[in-house]
């Protein structure tokens, strides 16, 4: 019986370093993308195209546009629709 418990004692110190190992992964990756945010001196706007098939495409970008907003960032929308016979409005 005395194996078993070592063997169950080996085994979680293998998981924790394991885990330990992990972390510090981790941590060497965010201070990696913490330098490169702190860094950043170019502000970039951004562009969104929604397509497809089907609904929730205005209701989309609506909502996009209003939570932009209601952040304080600037935001415009283009509703591009088609004419009843199927050929884009010119």
């Amino acid at each position: 019986m005395s194996d078993i418990i070592k063997k169950s004692a080996s085994e979680e110190d293998k998981a924790q370093l394991k885990e330990n190992k992990h972390i510090e992964r981790q941590k060497k990756i965010k201070k990696a993308v913490d330098e490169r945010v702190a860094n950043a001196t170019e502000e970039r706007g951004v562009f969104v195209v929604i397509t497809g098939n089907g609904k929730g495409k205005s209701t989309s970008g609506f909502g996009t546009v209003l939570r932009a907003i209601g952040h304080g960032q600037k935001a415009a929308l283009f509703n591009l629709s088609k004419a009843l016979n199927g050929n884009a409005v010119k």
